[in-house]
């Protein structure tokens, strides 16, 4: 594989799934493979080995030195990643059949849809703009107006990154513990997240003239507009059920008569405080 170097690391979000992109001197895009295999539920090894015997992918791997979580610290590890335009071709040898019935939509959904995600975020840093200026005047106005859209949301979140940094989520907590406030902890906030992605995915299926994307959007926005709430990880403790029927009541009401999903049934089963 071939030795280069970290320019730039991207952190992005991907259908509520928490992924990051690295930007290289060979000016291309890696994900980290073990990222995605954890998300999906696959066997890391196995995939990692099944990559690294295809000619196809084998060329478009690298071994990056990159910090990662230790016990109560962080380490540098080399890890094996994978070119952002490779991930369709990867992704496709995967046999959804062998994949948890759980999570076949999901493998199904990354399949399609990652590698477009990741390059429409990204692409301003790597190709220069009067070149993406005469590419873009060859898409249809919509996904023109797509890739412009996804662009700007990504200038939007370095600008914030370089002003506020780190301050997000940490200093929202932090305030609300100054002033006494108990917010949700980490298995509520993910039975939430788990939730909301299931209603989303559920309207994309019933609702197709939407991309996924702005159904996950459209979620997000209306339970945070509901709570009032800048990020769903800092719902007060107390709202915590409310919350929980808030959400089986969007389920009610948009799929009458439909078995209520599984992820809506353990959350109320198990309080999680």
């Amino acid at each position: 594989m071939t030795e280069i170097t970290i320019i730039q690391r991207y952190p992005f979000s991907f259908y509520g799934d928490d992924l990051v992109a690295y930007l290289c001197s060979d000016a291309t895009l890696y994900i980290p493979l073990v990222g995605i295999t954890k998300t999906l539920g696959l066997d890391h090894k196995s995939q990692l080995s099944r990559a690294r015997k295809s000619p196809v992918l084998y060329d478009h791997m690298v071994i990056l030195p990159i910090e990662t979580e230790y016990r109560d610290s962080t380490r540098i590890r080399d890890v094996a990643c994978i070119s952002v335009k490779r991930i369709p071709f990867w992704l496709g040898m995967i046999n959804t059949n062998k994949v948890k019935k759980g999570l076949r939509g999901k493998v199904v959904l990354y399949q399609r849809e990652l590698a477009d995600v990741a390059w429409a975020a990204f692409r301003e840093d790597i190709v220069p703009s009067d070149a993406l200026s005469e590419l873009d005047s060859y898409e249809a106005p919509e996904e023109a107006e797509y890739l412009q859209v996804m662009a700007d949301v990504e200038k939007l979140r370095r600008k914030i990154q370089s002003i506020y940094t780190n301050v997000d989520e940490r200093v929202k907590r932090i305030e609300a513990q100054l002033i006494n406030r108990l917010l949700i902890n980490q298995a509520q906030s993910k039975a939430i997240k788990d939730i909301v992605t299931t209603l989303s995915m559920a309207r994309a299926n019933t609702n197709k003239r939407k991309s996924r994307a702005k159904h996950f959007a459209e979620g997000w926005d209306k339970f945070k507009e509901r709570f009032e709430i800048p990020v769903y990880s800092v719902l007060d403790a107390d709202k915590y059920e409310e919350a929980i029927d808030y959400l089986q009541g969007e389920w009610e009401r948009e799929f009458p008569g439909e078995k209520i999903p599984e992820v809506i049934l353990r959350a109320r089963q198990k309080r999680m405080f």
